[in-house]
């Protein structure tokens, strides 16, 4: 539902930044943050 949407959208800055601190790790595990809910769905936003 889009309020399960609203944190992952607040979340998105922030994982930016710490792709930019983990890039290596992100570019093997596709993920930004371990364990972070929609982590997956803010890599998928930031790579298109």
């Amino acid at each position: 539902s889009w309020i399960d949407s609203i944190p992952i959208l607040i979340s998105i800055p922030q994982l930016r930044r710490s792709a930019q601190r983990k890039r290596a790790r992100v570019n093997v595990r596709g993920k930004y943050i371990k364990n972070r809910r929609g982590a997956q769905m803010s890599h998928i936003e930031l790579e298109t």
